[in-house]
């Protein structure tokens, strides 16, 4: 088709490619377990921290917002998966920390996390998955300056 070339050069229909053909399936995969890709992001994030995080925290790690991250600790907090308590030190700060619940659905995530990665890793090598990793952390950088 005509129009070929331009699709071959777009970074555009490239990523929507990779959300097709990746990203779909991992949310369907993250479905059955009762989660969207943001709140299983927000429970590994806990997970892997040692100490209790606050929401702003994950906004800013997570790069979204306050209240993505509000809706979403809503459906967590209501699963019973993380527990929410107020900072000794300054009661206007909440923390958040797993439940035993959550954290036994945090190491399903971080299976399905891994066994993902190692499709990339074993066609394409750790080497090149780390470099597409980078190139597409500066790719989002240079989109946000532009915007």
């Amino acid at each position: 088709m005509q129009i070929d070339k331009f699709l071959n050069s777009s970074p555009i229909f490239h990523t929507y490619l990779l959300f097709e053909k990746i990203f779909s399936p991992f949310q369907k995969e993250l479905k059955q377990e009762g989660l969207t890709f943001i709140q299983s992001m927000i429970l590994t994030a806990i997970f892997f921290e040692e100490k209790q995080v606050t929401p702003t925290s994950l906004a800013n790690c997570l790069n979204t917002s306050s209240s993505n991250i509000s809706h979403a600790l809503k459906h967590l907090l209501r699963k019973n998966w993380i527990l929410k308590n107020k900072d000794k030190e300054d009661s206007r700060k909440v923390l958040l920390k797993l439940t035993t619940q959550g954290n036994k659905v945090v190491l399903k995530l971080i299976q399905i996390y891994n066994d993902t990665q190692n499709i990339f890793e074993e066609d394409f090598g750790e080497k090149a998955v780390l470099t597409w990793n980078k190139k597409s952390r500066a790719f989002i950088e240079v989109y946000r300056k532009n915007q």
